[in-house]
């Protein structure tokens, strides 16, 4: 079985540099498969080839009518071979390609110089310092450049045994994400039904797993999976692979689809990304310009909303927001290129952060903490998240959000700079500094009052209701405050009764006493005197009043009381009937029945049938 995941070469270059020929000498396999391919002698789609059982060649078009299927074919690539014709050096699409390249951040790069049979040897020279000065503009530095004849076979030996050591050498660099597929073919195969293909960019896939197609948000089951023309169970990371899913027609599914893990993978049409502009583009960009966006095997229409100035310049980066004509799905990281809408040229490209749910306004608070934004560092991408997001997110909205596995978010987050409460996390400094704000306004608000029991708490500028919820909920679980009904007290806090209110309090304890076992309920109380309800509510804070079940309320003296003539009665008497209960408490079985349901939840008594017997201890 094979451990290493599969290397995707991708093949780019100006129309007729001898693309197709080059895959066709290293395979023994013709890219251009359609009708109007081989009339044209022209690539107008992509193709693949096999070079060994581990590596995969994408043939794209050069022509730049079909620079859409050339961003497809180079979207998942691990290296790239950049053709050039010899007698015709770097053309347009020599150019526009190597941007592309750039612009998806695919580092590995040969330079093919084709067609050295129709120059000299003093030409070949001179057009390689040519070439090397052109690709080092776009930091591709220490690049081997390799002469050939794709028609004479020269310098065959040589390109095959330089693509083998940097083949031995690629280290293709994964996503640790959940598990997604971009989609780059759709077909049906008879007596099989719908297939995609396309590079498994994070996790493996295998037989039977239950997938999503994105951004569409279908639940498919995976029936069948080739790799390599091979069946296989499970494919891995980096692997090209065709599926074959079941309950889906070829009309539903697109280029620029991809198949993931069920709820892993957000969908809409705002998301924050990262640009930047060609040194060489010769126009500003305005704020709200229309392009056309490549992401992924895809190509949406959509409009770049600047967060930081009003437009944007040569060679310059800036935050933005994208709004896509229609909703779509992407994750962090992705790399995408931008072109104009007419006439269609390459000015930029830039990186997905994460969704957002509306629109951003330039100049907003919130967009200056991505300044330090770096998308390799994840840990820190996960700070910046949170402080833009200014609420607790769950496991879950890091696994959307960053593109990360479910068991890794844990591990990444369990450090001094968040704080874990129930599924949710927050910044741990975010979190002092609310709970610091909830903590002194309850101490005031009791100096000031401190005959109240406790107090609401109104939305604080500047903190999200999220977050305000997070810090009180967990406050309440450390015990640092305590919740009565809709009021927060902090814990300890006892407050005291004025002069009016400890009169009426002393004649409501008698009340309750004279009623014995037997309580009107707070609401008939509250009924009677509206303040009745402060009382009431300060007596059981202080401890002195004990909710039994619903309405029903005693003193825990009475509870103490009760507790004696308990163990008094059980030194005698080992089981206790509902008539003895009767006898011995002197209530109804209204306030009987949850006196001793009470009672039993304390672990006091037991019931065995009709009868309660004593589990606590006695004194003989």
């Amino acid at each position: 079985m094979r451990n290493n995941p599969q290397k995707i070469i991708g093949l780019a270059g100006h129309i007729d540099h001898g693309k197709t020929a080059i895959v066709k000498i290293l395979t023994g396999v013709d890219t251009d498969k359609l009708k109007e391919e081989k009339a044209r002698g022209v690539t107008i789609d992509i193709g693949f080839a096999f070079y060994n059982d581990e590596v995969t060649f994408i043939d794209v078009p050069g022509h730049e009518k079909f620079v859409k299927n050339m961003v497809t074919g180079v979207s998942t690539v691990h290296m790239a071979l950049l053709v050039i014709a010899a007698d015709d050096g770097v053309m347009p699409q020599t150019r526009e390609h190597l941007e592309i390249l750039s612009l998806l951040g695919i580092k590995k790069l040969i330079v093919v110089l084709n067609k050295i049979d129709l120059v000299d040897a003093e030409w070949v020279e001179m057009i390689q310092g040519d070439i090397k000065e052109f690709i080092t503009q776009y930091g591709y530095n220490d690049v081997p450049i390799i002469p050939i004849s794709a028609k004479n076979l020269i310098g065959i030996s040589e390109l095959k045994n330089i693509l083998d050591q940097h083949i031995n050498d690629l280290k293709p660099e994964l996503s640790h994400g959940m598990y997604r597929q971009s989609i780059d073919r759709v077909f049906s195969i008879k007596g099989f039904g719908t297939v995609v293909t396309g590079t498994i960019l994070s996790q493996d896939l295998r037989v039977g797993q239950k997938v999503c197609l994105y951004p569409q948000n279908i639940e498919l089951t995976v029936r069948g999976i080739q790799s390599h023309n091979k069946d296989v169970e499970k494919a891995n990371a980096g692997d090209r692979a065709a599926v074959n899913l079941n309950n889906i027609s070829v009309n539903e599914l697109r280029r620029g689809n991809f198949i993931a893990a069920p709820n892993c993978f957000e969908t809409g049409p705002f998301w924050l990304a990262k640009i930047h502009i060609l040194s060489d583009w010769k126009k500003s960009i305005k704020d709200a310009a229309m392009v056309q966006v490549h992401l992924g095997t895809g190509k949406m229409q959509a409009s770049l909303h600047l967060l930081e100035h009003r437009d944007i310049k040569a060679g310059e980066s800036q935050f933005v927001q994208i709004k896509f004509k229609n909703a779509m799905s992407a994750a962090r990281g992705d790399k995408f290129v931008l072109r104009a809408m007419s006439p269609e040229l390459t000015f930029g490209g830039g990186e997905i952060l994460w969704i957002t749910a509306s629109h951003i306004r330039r100049g907003s608070k919130n967009i200056d903490v991505l300044k330090n934004y770096d998308a390799e560092k994840v840990l820190e991408s996960a700070i910046i998240l949170v402080r833009f997001s200014n609420r607790p997110l769950s496991r879950q909205d890091f696994v959307k959000k960053l593109n990360l596995n479910h068991s890794k978010v844990d591990v990444l987050l369990r450090n001094n700079a968040f704080i874990k409460h129930t599924d949710e996390y927050f910044l741990y400094d975010s979190y002092q500094s609310i709970s610091k704000i909830i903590l002194e306004t309850l101490q005031a608000q009791h100096e000031q009052n401190p005959g109240k029991n406790g107090f609401t708490l109104a939305k604080t500028p500047n903190i999200s209701h999220e977050a305000l919820t997070f810090a009180l909920a967990k406050l309440l679980h450390d015990k640092a405050i305590i919740k009565e009904k809709e009021l927060y007290i902090l814990s300890g806090y006892q407050a005291t009764l004025n002069a009016d209110l400890s009169k009426q309090y002393a004649i409501l304890k008698n009340e309750i006493l004279e009623g014995g076992y037997q309580f009107v309920g707070w609401s008939a109380m509250v009924e009677k005197d509206a303040s009745n309800n402060e009382i009431l509510s300060w007596m059981m804070r202080n401890g002195e009043l004990i909710h039994i079940e619903n309405d029903f309320y005693l003193l825990q003296n009475q509870i103490d009381t009760l507790l004696i003539m308990l163990r008094e009665f059980f030194k005698t008497n080992n089981c206790m009937t509902m008539d003895d209960a009767k006898t011995l408490i002197q209530s109804s079985r209204k306030y009987l029945i949850p006196l001793l349901n009470y009672l039993e939840r304390k672990s006091w008594i037991m019931r065995d049938g009709d009868c309660r017997r004593w589990v606590g201890e006695l004194e003989r």
